[in-house]
């Protein structure tokens, strides 16, 4: 026995546009996290540091590499209580860091929020 599913043209360009929307909004967050990721290195970088687990190691941070990297590849809600101890090892400001990770928008002066729970 075979199922078939019947749809009206309309129902057909409904899903059509879902999914090209789905899929430009998700390329566009990849894009924002390979630059987010790619400013961290960068950043790291500028600071002296051969990587970003020497980086983790030198700085108080508490928290290795990967859930560092996670943060700016999108993978995992930084914890709020890590920002300041980040921003002091990167050498930035609070909103220079929120913008970067794409909490802040400087321009509606808004902040996403924010992870309460220990990453």
């Amino acid at each position: 026995m075979t199922d078939t599913i019947e749809m009206t043209t309309a129902e057909l360009l409904e899903h059509y546009y879902a999914l090209r929307d789905w899929t430009a909004y998700h390329n566009i967050l990849s894009q924002r996290h390979t630059n987010n990721h790619r400013w961290f290195k960068n950043r790291v970088k500028q600071l002296g540091y051969k990587s970003i687990a020497e980086f983790c190691e030198k700085n108080p941070q508490g928290v290795v590499a990967g859930t560092v990297s996670g943060w700016f590849r999108g993978h995992s809600t930084i914890h709020i209580g890590n920002i300041a101890r980040l921003c002091y090892g990167l050498r930035v400001s609070p909103n220079d860091l929120l913008t970067v990770l794409g909490y802040y928008d400087p321009k509606k002066q808004t902040i996403q929020s924010l992870s309460s729970e220990d990453n």
